[in-house]
């Protein structure tokens, strides 16, 4: 009995490595056969054949030569070297070719009508057609789609039957946009198909193509109606971007679709991801980057940035390929669409570079005449294709710099360029330094405003500093503005030398004297001259004066000029008085109430009296 037990227990020991290894190969076996059917269902390219793929066929490998390249196609396939894989169904295609051919030859030459014989002949063609469907699996899950196509077709040749080789090749259509060929393709999948005469899998990708097709001829409706010259809106262009988006998300190749949803994304003003598609085509080297069509709608994206040199360079090349004539290159329509294009644009950028050399060689009214001329050229333009609002506010914003000695006309231009696109502080700033320049009171307070805005946009520090300097001379204008001009007074410009306000003075002294007002004149008008005559003796007095005329001119008031210790930004623009009162009492409460709790003892200590002094300064 112990005897038996240790042989049975030896046994156990022996078979449990067994079972072990038996269950190993059984759940790699289901893994192999879970990642098939997910290779199926991604994307129904898989080899039915060879779903079960921890079986090698080593018999073939002894057989025929097209047998053995067939089954190291299969080796190589199962490994995912779907490259190597090609290789071998080739050659296995190609020597199953030459079999066939010998054995045609050879029935050809005995003349013979042996069932035999054409029983081979059948059984080779067979095995070619699978060969080819083989093939078209590799060629599948290495993204050829054309391939896919190709062999798809010559396996049907020989076997129209296989609705596996239809599947395969209705989603290489797919992919490349042939969605009627994709149709046909899931149609017959259906004729054949021996699981129910409406299979529901075929059935919804049958479906979800025809989805595919009308999403595409809605989104194409929506450009031809944007492009038209009314442009109506019969869809939304977020409702456009949506059809588009699910075309391309599916015929992932199909460059038409790609230029369609580049032009769906100019229409809906975001151009930089209608730009950044381009240059995903060109780094790609897709065929589609290489057509006229795309060379013109990545034009009219340069266009809509406003990088107009960019865009006369792929205009340029858009016409040359459009002149060829060549498949994918848009024909008659797209040729003069892109002359036309590529001639205004070339217009507009040869009078904006001559503006802009006008201008540097100070020629300023030949540069205002030329910008008009590149503000028409670019409004025009505006009518047939997206131009930047930027670009042509920078237009107003140049002919506005060009014309800053009419300040009139230059705060007209920097309006419409603000009106525009309101993110440039220069623009804010040249629109000031006109209506500083005007010199009104309400002037003033306009171009305060404005560079109160312009020191919002400021871009660096350099330029905030400067514009900081700016409103600090602004706001002493308006407090000029606000009292009395003494040059006015005088009648002499700002920069009139001591010699000229002398002369002035003397002038005005010796007509507004109240001695010397004729006897005749009525005493209303007396009056008027010796109010006059004081106002010109107290402008003479302070513009004679060196020191007191450097002080008006920085802005100091015209009563605080004998304090020596009176600012120009001494008091708030709000605040004629100059001293916040209930500022100053609230000082003066605080700190009487601080030596009340602290002062008083420290006082007394040194001897001191009570009472309470200031310790800064106030305004």
């Amino acid at each position: 009995m112990g005897k038996n037990r240790k042989k049975n227990r030896n046994r156990r020991r022996i078979a449990a490595p067994q079972d072990q290894n038996t269950a190993v190969q059984n759940t790699t076996s289901s893994s192999s056969n879970n990642n098939s059917t997910n290779s199926t269902t991604n994307y129904n390219y898989f080899n039915y054949n060879q779903q079960k793929q921890h079986q090698f066929d080593d018999k073939a490998l002894e057989g025929p030569a097209y047998a053995r390249f067939k089954e190291l196609g299969n080796r190589q396939y199962i490994k995912h070297n779907y490259r190597a894989a090609v290789a071998e169904y080739t050659a296995a295609i190609d020597s199953a070719k030459q079999a066939l051919k010998q054995l045609l030859e050879e029935q050809d030459s005995n003349n013979n009508n042996n069932n035999d014989n054409d029983d081979q002949v059948n059984e080779l063609r067979k095995l070619v057609a699978s060969y080819y469907g083989n093939r078209s699996a590799a060629y599948a899950m290495l993204q050829e789609h054309l391939a896919t196509i190709e062999d798809s077709n010559a396996a049907l040749d020989c076997d129209p039957s296989s609705v596996k080789i239809h599947v395969r090749r209705a989603k290489a259509c797919v992919v490349l946009g042939q969605l009627d060929e994709a149709l046909m393709s899931y149609q017959m999948a259906l004729l054949h198909s021996t699981t129910t005469p409406d299979d529901p899998t075929l059935v919804q990708e049958h479906k979800s193509i025809q989805t595919i097709k009308d999403y595409y001829t809605k989104a194409k409706q929506f450009v031809e109606n944007h492009n038209g010259p009314r442009r109506p809106k019969h869809i939304a262009a977020s409702t456009a971007l949506f059809y588009i988006t699910s075309v391309s998300n599916s015929s992932t190749e199909w460059g038409e679709a790609t230029i369609l949803h580049m032009e769906i994304l100019l229409a809906g003003g975001n151009v930089e991801k209608a730009l950044d598609m381009s240059n995903n085509l060109l780094s790609n080297k897709k065929p589609i980057s290489t057509t006229g069509v795309f060379l013109l709608v990545r034009a009219k994206c340069f266009c809509a940035k406003g990088y107009l040199d960019a865009a006369v360079k792929n205009l340029r090349q858009a016409v040359s390929r459009c002149s060829n004539r060549s498949s994918g290159n848009g024909g008659s329509s797209n040729l003069a669409a892109a002359s036309a294009l590529l001639t205004s644009c070339m217009a507009l950028s040869k009078k904006k570079t001559q503006a802009e050399t006008m201008y540097q060689a100070r020629d300023y009214v030949g540069a205002v005449a030329t910008y008009t001329e590149a503000i028409d050229c670019c409004s025009l333009l505006r009518t047939t294709i997206q131009l930047p609002n930027s670009f042509l506010s920078k237009l107003y914003y140049n002919r506005a710099r060009s014309n800053a000695s009419n300040p009139t006309a230059c705060i007209e231009d920097c309006s419409k360029a603000i009106e525009l696109d309101n993110s440039y502080a220069d623009v804010y700033v040249c629109r000031a330094e006109s209506y500083l320049t005007m010199g009104e009171e309400h002037h003033c307070e306009l171009a305060i405003r404005d560079l109160e805005m312009a020191e919002d946009l400021a871009d660096t520090h350099s330029q905030a500093r400067s514009i900081a300097a700016k409103l600090q001379s602004a706001r002493i204008q308006l407090r000029r503005a606000k009292q009395k001009d003494l040059y006015k007074v005088l009648g002499v410009p700002r920069n009139a030398s001591d010699t000229q306000i002398r002369k002035s003075y003397r002038q005005l002294a010796l007509k507004y004297h109240p001695d010397r007002q004729k006897s005749h004149v009525s005493a209303e008008e007396k009056q008027i001259a010796e109010a006059t005559f004081r106002e010109i003796n107290s402008a003479h007095e302070i513009l004679s004066d060196p020191e007191k005329r450097r002080r008006y001119d920085a802005g100091v008031a015209i009563q605080d000029l004998d304090n020596p210790h009176a600012r120009p930004d001494m008091y708030d623009d709000d605040d004629d008085d100059g001293i916040d009162l209930e500022d100053l009492m609230f000082h003066m409460f605080m700190h009487q109430h601080l030596y009340a709790r602290h002062g008083a003892s420290r006082g007394r200590s040194r001897g001191g009296g009570g009472g309470f002094s200031f310790s800064g300064s106030f305004y």
